[in-house]
């Protein structure tokens, strides 16, 4: 019985290989042949090379018995590949498991100890692989399957995965077996000639530039294409990773190479190369974080975490770490540490240095009252490097900007849009700039701390670090408890919202009461320490105070932007801007009423403050340095605090140091009436820019797979092609997460690939859910709701096919567009489709808490049936208005419109409703997610209209054999 089952293994695999295979037949991968024959001639340099990192591999000390056994596997790979007949005297070694270790130490010895030798055994092979790449491109692409290598190329396949075991993006188990893999290589680039470095260091340009031209910056075109803020993100973030210096080049193929494979995406690969740039590049992807996709913002966020050490070795940084420590002006703390004997990795970095940890001997403990201290290191060569970069990023905001004007697929409102984006990311170019210079004198940042710490006297939540010695390019300073606040609510979970509203309360008592500005309140500069419930804000360069007036009047402005008031906006900039003078101009107020006055129905709070910006630049106006800072400091803060909690109080602690006083009087001076326009205006943007969040029964598994197995029926059976889709919600940002990314809000959704353009139409519906593995993390579900209205939709469209095949597709062209670019009657024959598939769900799914075992009360019942009936009334009565406006502005862009107050009121009228009723909803803690359904009404219920051709076809069949 066995053997008939192991073939049947054996044919799946064949199976599986084969049609891996041909999913890889349609890549073009001509490019990887230059890159090929550009190693084969190198292939002298780059042996010498591996020679000297499997010496540091083999002699790096083994950790657990498992990865005893990993290491010797791999090894194993390694000889293999220099003595193709090496297997013999392996099996042998593998004979004597109790002695394994010292006989593979004994064994790497003899054959990789001499690096000359390894290198020529190499070389041969090294040029014959990358010869018979160069021949069969396609290997590259087989690279993360080793098994399907084997099958196709046999000893040479063999060869090659043997060879690239040992990394970590390729191996799985190769970042567990080589913790320091990344280092060794490290080790070994500085035993070779500057001749040999240099080579290398053109190669890795050569290839990095390759893999990042055509693998990375489409991956990342298709990640940005899903917002029209790629076309200003695209031209910048693609521009900086290609202006990486050769030597960086390296360090950053390693990086790569050296990054666990879960790990390794496309926001992976794009954070490496800013980690690599430094500096400005480091600082501004903060700014670009926050208007890209959440897994590439994620990535971003940890570049300036963890932007390295020194250099991008250990041992380079841990040399010049030394070096600094013999001089003269270090000898009165040189004298109280302990120096490691073993290079150290830094303990925090930052764009413009690293900090290092040490150990204090008696005395200095003595000295110091405590165990430890941090050192501060500056970048070397930083001043050269900032002014390069800002150059360059200069050159790539005005590409962008550029590329927006000439684009002609945008229409006027959405390129100003745009251009007023590439205009604040500009200016915040021009701000990091001028801040980074002021930064580079180091003994600033203890006159900041010692100013902080005096504003929060009596605050004995926060602490500030005492600062022993303070240079111009190195700082002595105490060693903080805690760690990012960020890392330590994983396991204060329901603290977190207090942490968050204690850091909130510090900060704007901060800047507001004391007239202290901290410019750079993100994540990494804040620690918080479990044991002793305390907050510490480190790293307080830049820092700036600012006189009550100014206070006063950036509170005044902050209100007149928000009211749209013209003239209080150009009084209060009298006192914020660098030079008043700036102001007399016949054009800022007239450009400042045509600014305010735009109407905004879609735009978000980031086109609005990049069109403020915008406005101020074209005028040559300048906020203050501490103005500019204040408002980087708030919205950085904002982020934080949403990191930490989406529960936080920012709002009403913010309210609270602006008085209700004084936003009456505001309100009173702009007028009653236009205040009231106004914040309906904003109420209803907030409403209709905020996803609805999906309330009701959950699925689980076991019911995505059933509905699985019935469109994989529905396919075979030629009914239509449905594909249910796993993807992960922070690269696909359709599925709405909350704004922390603790929640998730809308938890399927339906895209429709069209497959030949031609009538009838040949489309896939694919509907995405978050995969298993996220849900699992996060212990989130999918909701019945979100993925019962999406196969209602799509019934919908399989009813109209078969009644118009011309009104089918024009719809399926409409749907095909990103929401942005739709006019006004392609959106409402979206919008057709949208509220019968609302109507078709309503009547389906109000009474299924109603059977005898739902467990449901009757109050909750009737709350469930009123929120099915209130969200119908929402689509029917945005549906009426498009076509009310189908009249007038039928090719018109939706986001160029402008709606009416009565509309607006209407759907927050409509809003406010929901939101109580999904409040009551989920106030039912249990039960309401309970799925009252047993398996077969449920797929009954959401495939329906689906499956009853299928299965009377079925049917029929089965009468006829039978």
């Amino acid at each position: 019985m066995k053997k008939p089952k192991k073939k049947h293994s054996d044919t799946n695999h064949l199976a599986k290989n084969k049609k891996l295979l041909e999913q890889l037949a349609g890549r073009n991968v001509d490019w990887v042949t230059p890159l090929a024959h550009a190693v084969s001639e190198r292939s002298e340099v780059v042996a010498r090379f591996l020679a000297e990192a499997l010496l540091n591999v083999s002699q790096s000390p083994l950790t657990t018995h498992s990865s005893l056994n990993i290491r010797f596997a791999m090894t194993k790979n390694i000889v293999n590949m220099i003595f193709p007949n090496a297997d013999i005297i392996l099996e042998k070694v593998e004979e004597s498991i109790s002695s394994l270790e010292e006989l593979l130490r004994e064994m790497s010895q003899n054959l990789l100890h001499n690096p000359e030798l390894t290198r020529e055994l190499l070389a041969p092979g090294i040029q014959k692989i990358a010869l018979a790449v160069a021949a069969n491109p396609r290997i590259i692409v087989l690279l993360a399957h080793p098994e399907v290598l084997r099958d196709s190329f046999g000893e040479l396949g063999d060869r090659v995965s043997a060879a690239l075991s040992i990394f970590p993006a390729i191996s799985a188990k190769a970042a567990q077996s080589f913790p320091n893999l990344k280092e060794s290589f490290f080790k070994a680039l500085l035993e070779l000639s500057e001749d040999d470095k240099n080579a290398l260091y053109d190669l890795s340009e050569l290839i990095l530039r390759a893999v990042y031209t055509h693998q990375v910056i489409p991956k990342l075109k298709d990640l940005l294409d899903t917002d029209p803020r790629g076309k200003v993100l695209l031209p910048i973030l693609s521009g900086a990773v290609q202006a990486i210096p050769g030597e960086s080049c390296l360090n950053a193929v390693l990086s790569i190479a050296c990054t666990p494979q879960p790990q390794l995406s496309t926001g992976r690969v794009i954070a490496i190369a800013v980690q690599e740039l430094g500096g400005l590049y480091v600082k501004i992807s903060q700014v670009i974080a926050e208007l890209c996709p959440p897994s590439l913002a994620r990535e971003l966020r940890t570049s300036q975490d963890d932007a390295g050490g020194l250099f991008p070795s250990i041992q380079k940084s841990w040399d010049y770490v030394q070096g600094f420590l013999r001089e003269d002006r270090l000898n009165s703390i040189a004298k109280f540490i302990i120096l490691p004997q073993r290079p150290q990795s830094h303990f925090a970095s930052a764009s413009v240095g690293a900090l290092y940890e040490f150990q204090l001997n008696e005395l200095g403990t003595q000295e110091f009252h405590s165990k430890s201290l941090l050192i501060k290191f500056q970048r070397p060569g930083l001043s050269e490097l900032l002014q390069s970069q800002y150059e360059h990023l200069i050159l790539l905001c005005q590409k962008a900007q550029k590329a927006c004007a000439e684009d002609s697929t945008l229409n006027s409102e959405m390129c100003l849009e745009l251009s007023g984006i590439a205009m604040a990311i500009e200016r915040a170019v021009i701000n990091y700039y001028k801040q980074s210079t002021s930064e580079l004198d180091f003994r600033f940042e203890e006159k900041n701390a010692q100013r902080v710490r005096d504003a929060l006297q009596g605050n004995n939540s926060i602490s500030i670090p005492l600062y022993h010695l303070s240079l111009p390019t190195v700082v002595v300073m105490e060693r903080m408890r805690g760690i990012k606040v960020t890392r330590i609510v994983h396991s204060k979970y329901l603290e977190r919202r207090e942490i968050a509203d204690s850091i909130i309360t510090a900060y704007l008592d901060l800047v507001f009461e004391k007239g202290v500005v901290w410019a750079d309140p993100h994540p990494g500069n804040i620690l918080y320490d479990d044991e002793s419930d305390t907050i510490s804000m480190v790293d307080l360069n830049p820092c700036f105070v600012w006189e009550s007036k100014a206070r006063n009047q950036f509170k005044h402005l902050l209100y007149r932007l928000l009211l749209r008031d013209a003239g209080g906006v150009y009084s209060s900039l009298y006192h914020l801007v660098e030079s008043s003078e700036a102001l007399h101009s016949d054009t800022i107020y007239d450009d400042l009423v045509k600014f305010l006055n735009a109407p905004f129905g879609t735009g978000s709070l980031t086109r609005f403050v990049g069109e403020f910006i915008r406005t101020l630049g074209e005028n040559g106006i300048d906020l203050r340095i501490e103005v500019q800072a204040a408002l980087r400091g708030l919205s950085q803060l904002a982020l934080t605090a949403n990191a930490i909690s989406a529960r936080n109080s920012f709002g009403t602690l913010l309210q609270r140091h602006f008085g209700f006083k004084e936003m009456l009087f505001a309100a009173w001076e702009v007028g009653l009436m236009r205040v009231a326009r106004t914040l309906t205006s904003i109420a209803f943007d907030m409403a209709r820019n905020l996803p609805p969040e999906d309330v009701g029964p959950v699925l689980d598994e076991r019911d995505i797979y059933a509905l699985r197995r019935k469109v994989l029926e529905l396919q075979r059976a030629a009914v239509c092609d449905i594909q249910v889709r796993r993807v992960s919600p922070e690269d696909y940002p359709n599925l709405r997460m909350s704004a922390d990314g603790s929640s998730l809000l809308v938890t399927s959704d339906l895209r429709i690939d069209i497959l030949e353009k031609r009538r009838p139409a040949t489309v896939r519906y694919v509907v995405e859910l978050p995969t298993r593995q996220w849900l699992t993390e996060r212990q989130e579900f999918v909701k019945l709701a979100s993925i019962a209205r999406n196969f209602s939709i799509i019934e919908c469209l399989e009813q109209l096919r078969r009644n118009s095949l011309d009104d089918y597709w024009r719809i399926i062209e409409a749907w095909h567009k990103s929401p942005f670019k739709r006019t006004v009657e392609e959106t409402r024959l979206c919008g057709e489709v949208r509220t019968a598939a609302r109507k078709l769900y309503a009547l389906r799914f109000a009474g299924i808490y109603g059977g005898h075992f739902a467990g449901l009360s009757k109050s909750a019942q009737r709350n469930w049936k009123w929120l099915i009936v209130v969200e119908t009334w929402r689509e029917a009565t945005e549906q009426r208005y498009l076509t009310a406006l189908r009249r007038k502005f039928d090719h018109v862009l939706l986001s160029n419109l402008a709606f009416d107050t009565v509309y607006r009121l209407r759907i927050l009228f409509i809003e406010a409703l929901l939101w109580n009723l999904r409040r009551r909803m989920k106030s039912f803690r249990y039960s309401t997610h309970l799925l009252p359904l047993d398996k077969n009404k449920f797929e009954e219920l959401v495939l329906y209209g689906l499956t009853r051709s299928h299965s009377n076809r079925s049917h029929s069949s089965r009468s006829r054999v039978f």
